[in-house]
């Protein structure tokens, strides 16, 4: 937990690009390590998993939000999602990235397809306004909007990317830093751990086509930052930025005043101002938190319809500090 106090923050936040680079190499080595190994227990090599290698591999990553999540998704969709410049690098010909290619079209009106990188945030934002996408694979109802059936028909796409993706490729990598939405969301209302679990129906319901067996179990990776008052204070930067953009104001807002939400009568903005400051502060940057609540997933009364989850935590800091490189790791 973390206490606001009168000009206990900096004026301003540096970008710790180091950080972001080591964990790109601490992924790109989750990679292409094969999905069991030996070796010292010391080595990141030896993680050992239950997979065989003939089994298809599911790499999530799952931020959380500023901890180099943008960083490392735009290289993973550069290398993974069949770009002809990054085709020839063999470390990433047995990985692919979901991506849908276009737009579709709606009543003579071209529909907007996310981003690759942006694909399983959709999802997150689709399920928190429609009851956890539970009316995602049904027909257009006559009561929807345009904007709603067009948005239930960008899910459906998504959904059948993953599935497509899943089936004809070795190897399925993906992620959204919006994972780290967990537990109680009074703010956004969206839930990460609603759309792992509907990501696990997903695959479990599609019959494998490529060389390699169904997939045994989801390989999610959560990055750690540290030291976690930079983490704290990137989010304070972000929240802050984004408000004065919207409000058409310049970014002056103090660290205390921020925590302490601005001072003044209690007013029905100032409460949606203090759920998002503790959802920020539960969930976002939580990451422990996070990787709790995935790992409660394996303890689902019924098994049936979730794979089972493996989670892998990187230390930010601890990987700069070491200077570790991929000929470290790999």
């Amino acid at each position: 937990t973390m206490v606001g106090r009168k000009g206990c923050g900096p004026s301003h936040h540096h970008c710790f690009y180091q950080n972001d680079l080591m964990t790109l190499l601490l992924l790109v080595c989750l990679l292409i390590l094969p999905s069991a190994g030996t070796g010292s227990s010391a080595s990141a090599s030896s993680v050992t998993t239950q997979a065989t290698k003939t089994d298809k591999r599911v790499v999530i990553f799952a931020g959380p939000h500023k901890s180099a999540s943008s960083t490392v998704q735009e290289f993973l969709v550069q290398y993974c999602t069949g770009r002809r410049k990054f085709r020839k690098h063999k470390a990433f010909q047995q990985w692919r990235w979901p991506n849908i290619v276009g737009g579709g079209q709606d009543n003579d009106n071209a529909i907007k397809i996310p981003p690759a990188r942006k694909v399983l945030s959709r999802l997150v934002y689709y399920y928190a306004k429609n009851n956890n996408g539970n009316n995602a694979s049904s027909n257009a109802d006559e009561d929807e909007t345009q904007e709603e059936q067009q948005q239930k028909i960008v899910i459906q796409s998504i959904e059948e990317s993953i599935r497509n993706t899943y089936e004809k490729f070795p190897n399925l990598v993906l992620g959204t830093e919006e994972f780290d939405r967990f537990g109680p969301t009074p703010w956004s209302g969206r839930s990460g751990i609603d759309v792992l679990r509907r990501l696990s129906e997903i695959l479990l319901s599609t019959t494998t086509t490529s060389s390699n067996h169904a997939t045994k179990q989801l390989e999610v990776v959560v990055n750690y930052r540290t030291p976690r008052h930079q983490h704290w204070l990137s989010i304070w930067k972000q929240l802050t930025i984004l408000d004065a953009t919207l409000q058409g104001k310049q970014d002056d807002v103090s660290y205390s005043k921020w925590i302490c939400g601005g001072g003044g009568d209690h007013t029905t903005m100032q409460e949606e101002k203090y759920n998002q400051l503790w959802e920020y502060l539960d969930c976002v940057s939580n990451p422990l938190g996070l990787v709790q609540a995935l790992l409660s997933l394996n303890k689902l009364p019924n098994m049936k319809m979730m794979i089972p989850i493996k989670v892998y935590l990187i230390d930010m800091g601890g990987v700069a500090k070491r200077n570790f490189d991929i000929s470290h790791v790999s």
